[in-house]
């Protein structure tokens, strides 16, 4: 069941991580869909498609983003994409991420999930200059996140720190290797 988690700290790969992979080889010459997963490049959780990962999707539709229903998942990217919410590099990556998992659930059709994943990337393109503008976007957005949630200066303190070594660990993937500005 948290097969996805030991993956996460190297333990062992997942069957679901591994085919999540196998799918994202498949399908990686499409530019759009590289520059999706360039997004979510930003965060340690995703080491691979939420879309494609059935289980790990249910689990974060359920039990980070209290989805209930298509309509409430559509709201809720709606509500990322106009920019309404306060953390705006985080809210990509949320608007990006709930698109793709939204698939993985079997809340949205797979082309529903792509659409609505490339208009959250149209208009972070529109609000950011380059990769580094928006991981920088990134990281102040999941502080003041994380700070509004009621962590502690501490544990704030830890997650800037690893979110830090996440950011340089980056220019390894193929996020730099991603044009900024490909066309969406």
């Amino acid at each position: 069941m948290f097969g996805w988690l030991k993956s996460l700290f190297g333990t062992s790969e997942d069957p679901e991580v591994a085919e999540a992979k196998r799918k994202m080889d498949l399908d990686k010459a499409d530019p759009r869909r590289r520059y999706i997963w360039s997004i979510l490049a930003i965060s340690s959780s995703s080491q691979a498609d939420p879309g494609y990962l059935p289980g790990f999707a249910t689990m974060a539709m359920r039990d980070w983003y209290g989805m209930k229903s298509r309509e409430a998942l559509l709201r809720n990217i709606d509500y990322y994409i106009e920019g309404t919410g306060s953390t705006p590099g985080y809210d990509v990556f949320r608007a990006v991420f709930m698109a793709r998992a939204g698939f993985g659930a079997q809340m949205l059709s797979e082309d529903e999930s792509w659409e609505a994943a490339y208009r959250v990337a149209r208009k972070m393109q529109q609000a950011y200059s380059s990769w580094n503008h928006y991981g920088m976007g990134y990281i102040e957005g999941h502080i003041a996140y994380r700070t509004k949630q009621g962590d502690d200066a501490e544990t704030v303190a830890g997650y800037r720190k690893n979110l830090l070594e996440r950011f340089q660990t980056l220019s390894n993937t193929n996020w730099h290797e991603t044009p900024f500005q490909t066309p969406i």
